[in-house]
């Protein structure tokens, strides 16, 4: 069935369609990304948001948790905790928080659950263990009256819309949007790092351009080097710091959307034991870090895959004249903060991911065996 044969008399149809331009749902809910994170940060969450940061502030301890993408968003979120707040939360996979975390709630302990769908089983018996050991929820989500959104103490919608493919983007930045706003409150709350909380704000608000940027100054690159790699059928996607759970998430990205064997790791991890495995059937995607060590070390973890055979792919910021000297595959992004650095990053992962899927002639929207919501019989 056509996408197209959807009734558009509806106005509730019209997150249901993509526009003509658009092949499939995922194209359009990557490129409806300035958007859907414009109506994300223009939404009125003030007193939402300032609830939830009082309730972190005087909460016993903070775990985040989350499957999948929304796991990814968690990674992603401890580190902003870290950076902006000062916080030090755990965080865990939902499908482990039993197994690795129960016992060590206290009363009045915070978990901040993640979930777009609202109904993902594996969240929800966290939820409901955490709750038994005296824990308040509060849920990240994108569909509102669901299973977690009642079983929450307060919640935050995501309020990026419909998100009909059921490999998540604009969720995913979505739910970063979110983050950065408890994040930002709780610093503020507290009365710490003015500086970084002031200019992080102001950047955030410009987040929609930078993403609008990015896409339209990445895509002729990545349709170009989609075409040389999409016979590939393992690939590695590396970061470091904040870009380590975008490389996760890419990584998930290519499973999903392109059917294609993926792992996703710290760029470090690759010397112990994985970089036997380079060559030019299995590239490597790297994501370069703006902090000097970092970038120097990783540059040099290229250098070495190079020699082996390599084929290294390179996502960095506009400004780096490096690049180009170690690759003949590099997708510049627009240059941002390292707190931003994250939109500009993720894009072209979800970017490459799709174009590959499309070429390899994969229904990206409805991969094989997955489904919006992963729902288990108790």
């Amino acid at each position: 069935e056509k996408i197209s044969s959807i009734d558009l008399s509806s106005p509730e149809d019209l997150e249901k369609v993509p526009p003509p331009k658009f092949e499939n749902f995922m194209s359009r809910e990557i490129h409806n990304q300035p958007y859907a994170l414009r109506r994300a940060l223009a939404s009125s969450q003030e007193k939402y948001v300032n609830l939830i940061a009082r309730m972190i502030s005087k909460g016993e301890g903070l775990f985040l948790t989350g499957c999948g993408t929304s796991y990814h968003a968690a990674r992603l979120g401890g580190y902003l905790f870290r950076q902006i707040s000062d916080l030090t939360p755990s965080v865990v996979n939902a499908a482990e928080f039993r197994y690795y975390t129960l016992k060590d709630l206290e009363p009045g302990a915070v978990i901040l659950a993640i979930s777009q769908s609202g109904r993902t089983t594996d969240l929800l018996r966290t939820v409901r263990d955490a709750k038994m050991y005296g824990a308040s929820i509060i849920g990240i989500l994108n569909h509102l009256a669901t299973p977690l959104m009642f079983a929450s103490n307060l919640y935050l919608p995501i309020g990026v819309g419909e998100e009909n493919a059921i490999p998540a983007t604009k969720s995913f930045l979505g739910t970063l949007i979110c983050l950065y706003k408890i994040t930002l409150k709780i610093a503020e709350r507290k009365q710490i790092n003015r500086e970084l909380v002031a200019s992080t704000k102001e950047r955030l608000k410009k987040a929609p351009q930078l993403i609008q940027k990015t896409i339209e100054c990445t895509e002729p690159i990545i349709a170009k080097i989609a075409s040389k790699i999409k016979k590939k059928n393992h690939i590695f996607v590396l970061g470091r710091g904040i870009d380590l759970p975008v490389a996760l998430e890419g990584s998930l990205k290519f499973k999903e959307a392109a059917h294609i064997h993926s792992e996703g790791m710290t760029a470090g991890e690759l010397r112990h034991g994985s970089i036997t495995l380079l060559e030019k059937k299995f590239p490597a995607i790297f994501l370069i870090p703006q902090e000097k060590d970092a970038r120097e070390d990783t540059y040099a973890l290229i250098s070495e895959a190079n020699e082996i055979g390599g084929d290294s792919i390179l996502i960095t910021e506009e400004t780096d004249i490096k690049a180009e000297r170690v690759s003949s595959k590099v997708i510049k992004v627009p240059k941002t903060s390292k707190l931003l650095s994250p939109f500009v990053k993720t894009v072209p992962l979800q970017l490459l991911s799709y174009k590959i899927g499309t070429l390899r002639g994969i229904t990206v929207d409805k991969p094989k065996a997955l489904s919006k919501s992963v729902i288990l019989e108790e």
